[in-house]
């Protein structure tokens, strides 16, 4: 079993993930210093997702400011055998010092 180095933080966080052909929403599940794993609407579309591919991900933090996390795509992956594939992993690429003083607020 994969041990995990940051600590995840649980969430419901609307999000987008833009790219220069693909704009996607849906909702972050958890969050960490490294990485992140959204749930991405609609489920379909996730399939079609390459591995290695990057996003701007950004969500609107309690304070109302934006955030944008750019990440890579590690893994895709479901929540169960016979649904389809909804959840994307993501490694952060580049955040700026609001992201990190967001998680340390953040439990």
């Amino acid at each position: 079993m994969e041990k995990r180095h940051a600590k995840r933080r649980k969430s419901n966080i609307p999000c987008e993930l833009i790219s220069r052909e693909v704009r996607l929403t849906g909702h972050i599940e958890d969050l960490t210093e490294e990485g992140i794993c959204a749930f991405i609407y609609p489920t379909k579309v996730v399939e079609d997702i390459p591995g290695g591919m990057t996003f701007v991900v950004k969500f609107r933090i309690p304070s109302g400011d934006t955030i944008d996390v750019q990440c890579k795509v590690t893994r895709k992956h479901k929540p169960s055998p016979e649904g389809p594939t909804s959840n994307v992993g993501m490694e952060i690429v580049y955040v700026g010092p609001a992201y990190k003083e967001f998680l340390k607020k953040f439990t």
